[in-house]
């Protein structure tokens, strides 16, 4: 018979997962990217406790209840939790596309610093500077 504690903690545990996820969104929004990093390692850390959980309780897994011994509650917390999942898949998505779009912005101006940088070079090596002299006296 499984355990209501232990689906009880994995709720609680996936629900964190879900927090955790928005805060990541809005600090990568906001370009708070150590405290971006932070919450990713403190997401890890959660899935990490919910596969310990699940591999200690012999829970084949968490959102597919294929025992029909098991109690209307604990198929009710195996529903929100696979309803958290889906939602937690689309964020991620989102998140993903964000890093996607600062990425290609940064390699954006990382390619005009770079332009700007040898123009800077060429003048000082004074390759140019002939082209500016008035010739006219």
């Amino acid at each position: 018979m499984m355990s209501n504690a232990v689906w009880q903690e994995a709720l609680k545990l996936t629900q964190s997962l879900e927090e955790i996820t928005g805060l990541m969104k809005d600090k990568l929004d906001a370009g708070e990217v150590e405290a971006f990093l932070s919450l990713l390692d403190q997401r890890q850390k959660i899935i990490e406790q919910l596969d310990q959980l699940k591999n200690e309780s012999g829970i084949a897994s968490w959102i597919d209840v294929a025992d029909k011994e098991v109690s209307q509650e604990i198929q009710k917390i195996s529903q929100e939790i696979a309803n958290t999942f889906r939602h937690l898949l689309q964020e991620d998505q989102r998140i993903k596309n964000i890093l996607e779009e600062k990425r290609s912005i940064t390699l954006k101006k990382l390619g005009e610093i770079r332009r700007s940088q040898q123009v800077h070079k060429t003048y000082e090596k004074g390759g140019i500077c002939g082209a500016f002299i008035d010739s006219r006296g």
